[in-house]
């Protein structure tokens, strides 16, 4: 939404798909040019892209599907420099993780996300953190990443959620969480916070905790 750009998709059948989709710049480095195709193999959505985005070539994938009762997805993109192309200085973002939903409604979920260019030792990070635009080169600071996420709808007009996100380099970690009250049909009270735990030279160890309070009134 908001960009300039031309998107053309065909449907090859049922459960595949092509798509073109390309942003003009007025310089090279803010020209993107990239292809997706999707298919289905057996229980499993899976997609392959490939493009040049602000003067990186792009090679990726992902896929969607289930083991058992569970669910499995992840994806893959590599990030390579096209201006003194070396291979060397490519950039791996890569996610895998696995959810299961119980028949009490309890949601789970955990993923381990790399980040090749991200930070691996206990490095605190700016005091910016929470404002900074977060790019696909980038999708978390630290290098490894682990995260957890649960669910759960205690009533019909209470839900509650636990998400948080753990760098094992050094221990520190974040945690979210948040509970979600349904006053009426249009009215929703929601209440959480950010907090963040580590020792002041670590990835989270140097914030403070946020507590929030949101009404939200649909009308």
């Amino acid at each position: 939404p908001g960009t300039d750009a031309v998107r053309i998709q065909y449907y090859l059948n049922s459960t595949s798909s092509a798509e073109l989709a390309y942003k003009p710049g007025k310089h090279s480095g803010e020209t993107i040019l990239a292809g997706l195709y999707r298919f289905n193999k057996g229980s499993y959505d899976i997609q392959l892209l490939s493009g040049m985005m602000n003067n990186d070539l792009v090679i990726g994938g992902g896929w969607s599907g289930t083991l058992g009762q569970t669910g499995f997805n992840g994806e893959i993109t590599s990030f390579t420099p096209l201006k003194h192309f070396q291979l060397s200085k490519t950039i791996l973002s890569a996610s895998a993780g696995i959810n299961y939903t119980f028949p009490n409604s309890l949601y789970l979920h955990g993923a381990y996300l790399l980040n090749s260019a991200g930070i691996l030792h206990a490095d605190s990070l700016t005091a910016n953190l929470l404002l900074n635009n977060v790019s696909a080169k980038s999708l978390s600071p630290s290098r490894h990443s682990l995260f957890v996420e649960s669910a759960f709808q205690f009533t019909p007009l209470i839900r509650g959620d636990l998400a948080g996100i753990i760098n094992p380099s050094d221990g520190s970690f974040f945690a979210g969480p948040f509970i979600t009250f349904s006053l009426t049909n249009s009215m929703e009270l929601l209440t959480g916070g950010q907090l963040f735990f580590g020792k002041m030279n670590s990835l989270y160890g140097g914030y403070e905790k946020i507590i929030l309070l949101r009404f939200k009134w649909s009308f």
